[in-house]
């Protein structure tokens, strides 16, 4: 399993996070995970953005200095081609509706996917209609997208309805 995440941080594992004082996270069943993984330490990756991140990982590349925020070209073979290749099956779940989007490509080698909604302006739910912001809105890059990240949230009430939690469950 190849596990990605835009906003994991060493220091979420083993203990090393605290909420807030004498509050650690709980994250049991990534904890369980990483005790059957290969933890890579020193690690590091060519590009932060999702999308081109994403192409790196999918194709072995360094794309972020000449590959922008766009559909993966149809040619570049990607992970889940060469696993098939060799007889597995490979299944993307994904929260991020960048990379799903048609045309983009990101699919591709992939003998399913399952796209957990909610991220960003996914267009998942419509109320409440009301929403308040959570800061002035000069501070927001888009008021539309942390409207709509609002409304897709609104009705979590535990940690396993948080879309990260659904999307790793």
């Amino acid at each position: 399993m190849l596990l990605v995440s835009d906003t994991f941080r060493y220091d979420l594992f083993h203990g090393r996070f605290h909420v807030k004082n004498h509050v650690k996270a709980k994250l049991n069943s990534l904890e369980r995970f990483c005790s059957d993984a290969v933890e890579f330490t020193k690690a590091y990756h060519a590009s932060f953005p999702t999308v081109p991140n994403r192409a790196d990982l999918l194709t072995g590349r360094f794309t972020f200095t000449y590959y922008d925020w766009s559909p993966m070209p149809r040619d570049w073979i990607t992970l889940p081609i060469l696993l098939k290749r060799s007889g597995y099956t490979c299944m993307m779940v994904a929260d991020t509706p960048h990379i799903l989007k048609d045309g983009y490509y990101f699919d591709r080698g992939f003998d399913g996917w399952s796209w957990i909604r909610g991220q960003e302006n996914d267009r998942y739910r419509t109320s409440p209609l009301d929403v308040k912001l959570p800061c002035s809105p000069w501070k927001l890059r888009s008021i539309e997208t942390t409207v709509q990240h609002i409304r897709n949230n609104y009705y979590r009430r535990s940690e396993e309805d948080w879309i990260p939690a659904k999307t790793a469950l």
